[in-house]
């Protein structure tokens, strides 16, 4: 007998199968492993986020409305009259200082309340844009409400001595601006479409009507 042919053999029928099955086998455990792993960072950035968006709810939003309910900082010109836009995927600060107006707002006593409000807005954003947290999850929750509160300061990001001081709160701005605008349009659209669907078939009967008036 040929040993080099047995150990060849031994190898194809016996040894290659046991082989496969126990590869096959541990790519499975590994995919199981993964799969758990993921289930459970996924289960601690929702977590986290969701303590977020409760911190949000605490801190942020009070302290954004007591700034809309203070008339003597709310109500200064560079705060009312001061414009924000987005232009190619970019915040734009259109600033008014007609009057020495961001001289008059920065002597305001209570001008440090706007920027202690872009402050928070922008810790809590920080973990949103790095990802530690899910701005998507925590977008049905808060994103209106924080859209609107950053609206309000937004202005105060171009008079920061340094620059992108507070980049994180506008690039979570910008992100759920767009998302907000396009539920908007949806909504517009979902409308338009149910409208359709009543007046149509009342349309029709009047063009028929029409046509019919025509042929005589």
């Amino acid at each position: 007998m040929n040993p080099f042919k047995e150990v060849v053999q031994f190898f194809y029928f016996v040894a290659l199968p046991l082989f496969t099955l126990w590869l096959a086998w541990e790519l499975r455990q590994l995919r199981i492993e993964r799969k758990e792993s993921s289930a459970d960072s996924w289960r601690k950035i929702v977590g986290f986020t969701a303590r977020q968006c409760a911190l949000f709810d605490e801190k942020i939003a009070p302290l954004a409305e007591s700034l809309k309910n203070d008339t003597n900082l709310y109500n200064t010109d560079f705060l009312k009259k001061s414009r924000i836009s987005v232009e190619e995927e970019r915040l734009v600060c259109k600033l008014y200082n007609t009057g020495k107006a961001v001289e008059r707002f920065l002597d305001n006593d209570h001008s440090k309340d706007a920027v202690l409000l872009l402050d928070k807005l922008e810790g809590f954003a920080t973990f949103l844009t790095s990802e530690l947290a899910s701005e998507e999850v925590a977008f049905p929750s808060v994103g209106r409400a924080y859209c609107s509160s950053f609206r309000k300061v937004a202005c105060v990001t171009a008079l920061m001595p340094e620059e992108n001081v507070h980049q994180n709160a506008a690039k979570l701005f910008l992100t759920w601006n767009e998302r907000l605008k396009g539920r908007v349009l949806q909504r517009r659209t979902d409308d338009s479409e149910e409208l359709i669907k009543e007046i149509l078939p009342n349309a029709r009967d009047e063009v028929g009507r029409f046509d019919e008036t025509g042929s005589d």
